[in-house]
């Protein structure tokens, strides 16, 4: 799915959703960006190429073409995305009608404190399903009620791995 998104923003001019379609001077911010990722244009090129071809022979069209051996790098793509969404951001910051204050002002950010979240929920996911194995091994009729806050988690509310639930952090909802 994310090669199937970046290609939509950096796939293909015709795409609606290319980056091109909604800058203003396509040259500034290509540059601006082979800057950001640190690439020359052919590496870029070539990134592209690899993740194009990837799409098209894997994804869109479900081939089974003997060339596709392997699956593409995404850092290049996750910096990419969070280059346009950063400039994305930026450029409507100042327009009245879209209020944009609840937004992550930086993906990179956001993604990190998300995935630190859910490294954290799915050690807990494991380790509870092991105590709850070990559990119902015991008391068949018995189950345990995993809570965020046995992680330490420090958002109040979050999705408790077991109980998927909203729940206050104590296992209750």
């Amino acid at each position: 799915m994310a090669i199937l998104e970046w290609c939509k923003v950096f796939g293909s001019r015709s795409e609606p959703t290319h980056w091109s379609a909604v800058v203003e001077d396509p040259d500034s911010f290509r540059a601006a960006l082979l800057a950001d990722l640190a690439l020359t244009r052919d590496a870029w090129d070539k990134y592209w190429e690899e993740m194009k071809n990837y799409r098209d022979l894997a994804l869109a069209h479900h081939t089974l073409d003997p060339r596709v051996t392997s699956y593409p790098k995404l850092d290049v793509a996750l910096r990419a995305t969070c280059f346009h969404y950063k400039f994305l951001v930026e450029a409507i910051r100042h327009v009245p009608t879209n209020p944009v204050y609840f937004l992550p002002k930086e993906l990179d950010s956001y993604y990190q404190r998300l995935l630190a979240h859910a490294e954290q929920v799915a050690t807990a996911h494991t380790r509870h399903r092991v105590e709850l194995k070990t559990e119902l091994n015991r008391e068949p009729n018995h189950a345990l009620q995993a809570t965020c806050e046995d992680v330490g988690l420090e958002r109040k509310r979050c999705e408790c791995p077991l109980l998927g639930a909203m729940t206050d952090g104590s296992g209750h909802k």
